[in-house]
């Protein structure tokens, strides 16, 4: 989805450890951005995890390399009004499908 001039792309990888997508975000990445063409500047990848008791965000970071990223990392999103953001976006982008 659009969202303040940014794509953001959502991903849930299920409730099993086993599904998380650290071990293969680079390649995932990389091939999304050039399957859909979209900017890699301008592109922000926003992962859900749902637990028992709470659900989780995180925004995965890369350094691109043309449509290729390098160095990808993992950070937790805290703050309670960027959750409350992440959370209605989702929620307006599920609506609009």
């Amino acid at each position: 989805m659009r969202q303040d001039g940014r794509t953001l792309l959502f991903l849930y990888a299920g409730t099993e450890v086993g599904a998380q997508l650290s071990k293969n975000f680079e390649t995932f990445a990389g091939q999304i951005v050039r399957e859909f063409r979209i900017d890699p500047a301008q592109v922000e990848f926003i992962e859900l995890r749902k637990g028992a008791e709470e659900s989780q965000w995180y925004r995965w970071h890369a350094r691109w390399v043309g449509s290729a990223p390098m160095e990808c990392h993992l950070e937790r999103v805290t703050s309670e009004s960027a959750c409350r953001y992440l959370a209605e976006a989702l929620e307006s982008a599920m609506a609009a499908a």
